[in-house]
């Protein structure tokens, strides 16, 4: 490759790999992570795969991909944490190597080489691989899918055509329709910058279409049945309006439209009122450690197409720029945003931040690399800081284990920063300070954090104890859809009509609750006893006070795991 040495290329390799499996190890996060790992543990259970349920109830908010994925290896190894997020991790790898490839197709090598890099070493990927959710399959897909049909436009091979619309169906099985907007808007950005415009007329897109409509037959079928040919089915849709019954769903126009289009449009109930620069925001801290780099890369990328297009200069690479610009505009005028939305395009981000990186380091004047050294000089920097915070006073160690690889790290990202090597100042030197960091966060700081999240803790009490899971029942807690995961177990809810027929012929039952419910349970349940007590925090949701020990008291909360005599 001709930029790094091997001990640097094994380096990052290994150490990033090390981080990962940390993260695959992690416990699973609430909500939304916990939410689909305990539905993948009851896919496998009931061998349910077509009509999607949850608790025994109609489930109807993301496709089933990442569900089908994570049962497969729940039903294999069981309810584990690295199970669940398995299928996701070989994704996120195979999203990395599209990347690199990609990069090369458009490029060269080199700047596929560092795309590659950066992506797999920005602060979302090591996020998503812990926090697993459906984007991380989504990200994976849709790149692998125009790194393909961009093989085909080039070599003409069938097997790419094959391959990048089985990526985009994967895509929408992960996620619906943005996995095939992302690769038209970014397709359509190469195909009118290189003045192309025949091959939006190509027949092999019509084969491709009929890829894509095969394999979301299964999906599409299971919705009918479970939805559109059932008008009188009741289902309770939440929003951040209220709770609403609507009878008469379709299922097919849910997912291929209203969940993702109706966003935008304003069809979807789900409206936060976020503003329109919230993604700039998430951009900067998601894209870490080179989302400043890539704000100039940006810039600078559209500032000369912009010049290109007025002299009618020949036209630089669009693929990227509009596979990045274009969804990012769209996604910033829904109605509802998360950050995760934007994960994927920073595939796009990494291949243009990395040439033009390589440019200005190559290329461009000295003062350009000047003005890099200090923007990435700013990395070790802020990662020594936080994960000092993180190890002396959040939640102080002396774990040697832990100490030891953030040292080791960041010594040699120092190290590297104060070479001669250009390509390892900039590059190599923020690489290793975030995977330094992400391994604090992954060894220590989340492991630490989910000691507040207790339902695995609570989930070990039920076992080790031989609780009947039959009699033990929940309320609104923290962590409830976890504790489900790790006890293996669908728990339903106290204080229904359903709980209190379920109590007749029963002599004790035991309820998981939040304090608040407490005065709820010696109302209509006197005779009661408290069997585990477990401090509890909503943990994805910081705040300064629970990360300082002085103020971490006063804003936990207690949940109850509390026997009941009949």
């Amino acid at each position: 490759m001709g930029l790094f040495s091997r001990w640097a290329i094994n380096l990052l390799f290994f150490s990033a790999l090390a981080v990962y499996g940390a993260g695959l190890a992690v416990d699973i996060m609430e909500i939304d992570a916990a939410q689909y790992a305990s539905l993948s543990r009851e896919m496998a259970e009931t061998g349910d795969y077509l009509e999607v349920y949850h608790r025994g109830e109609d489930y109807l908010d993301k496709p089933p991909l990442l569900f089908w994925i994570s049962s497969t290896f729940i039903k294999v190894f069981g309810p584990y944490n690295w199970a669940y997020k398995l299928g996701s991790f070989l994704f996120s790898v195979l999203g990395v190597i599209s990347t690199y490839k990609l990069g090369h197709l458009l490029y060269n090598k080199r700047i596929g080489f560092v795309a590659a890099i950066m992506l797999a070493t920005s602060q979302a990927y090591f996020l998503f691989n812990h926090d697993v959710r459906t984007d991380t399959v989504l990200t994976s897909a849709v790149i692998f899918a125009v790194w393909q049909i961009m093989a085909f436009v080039f070599y003409h091979d069938k097997m790419h055509l094959i391959g990048g619309f089985v990526g985009i169906g994967l895509g929408m099985l992960a996620k619906g329709p943005i996995a095939i907007m992302v690769p038209i808007l970014a397709l359509s950005s190469y195909f009118i910058g290189r003045k192309r415009y025949k091959e939006f007329f190509r027949v092999d897109w019509l084969w491709g279409i009929l890829i894509v409509a095969v394999m979301l037959a299964p999906m599409s079928y299971g919705l009918y049945t479970q939805f559109d040919s059932q008008p009188t089915k009741e289902m309770t849709f939440m929003s951040d309006a209220g709770n609403r019954v609507e009878t008469n769903i379709s299922g097919l126009k849910f997912y291929y439209w209203t969940q993702s289009f109706g966003r935008i449009t304003g069809e979807n109930v789900w409206k936060d009122g976020s503003p329109p620069t919230f993604f700039i925001d998430t951009f900067l801290w998601s894209f870490l450690p080179w989302s400043l780099l890539a704000v100039w890369a940006i810039l600078w990328r559209t500032s000369n197409t912009i010049v290109d297009v007025f002299k009618k200069r020949k036209k630089q690479e669009w693929l990227t720029l509009g596979g990045f610009i274009l969804p990012f505009i769209a996604f910033s005028m829904s109605s509802y945003k998360l950050p995760h939305y934007i994960f994927v395009l920073f595939p796009f981000a990494a291949i243009i931040t990395a040439e033009f990186v390589l440019r200005a380091l190559f290329e461009k004047p000295k003062w350009w690399k000047g003005i890099m050294i200090g923007i990435q000089a700013l990395i070790p920097i802020a990662v020594i800081a936080a994960c000092h915070f993180v190890l002396l006073v959040a939640f102080p160690t002396k774990n040697v284990f832990v100490w030891g690889g953030f040292i080791i790290l960041l010594s040699i990202s120092i190290g590297c920063f104060f070479s001669k090597s250009k390509i390892n100042q900039v590059v190599l030197s923020s690489a290793l300070a975030i995977i330094g960091g992400n391994w604090v966060l992954n060894t220590h700081f989340y492991p630490e954090l989910l000691k507040y999240q207790p339902s695995r803790e609570i989930a070990e009490y039920i076992n080790d104890n031989n609780i009947p899971k039959d009699q033990v029942y929940v309320t609104d807690s923290y962590g409830f859809f976890s504790l489900e995961f790790y006890a293996d177990h669908t728990f339903y809810d106290a204080f229904t009509d359903e709980f209190m027929l379920k109590l007749i012929n029963k002599k004790e039952v035991w309820v998981y609750v939040r304090e608040n419910r407490l005065d709820l349970i010696d109302e209509h349940f006197p005779n009661n006893e408290v069997v585990k007590v477990c401090p509890a925090f909503h943990v994805s949701a910081l705040t300064f006070d629970f990360l300082n020990p002085e103020t971490r008291a006063q804003t936990l909360e207690n949940q109850y795991l509390i026997k009941i005599l009949l």
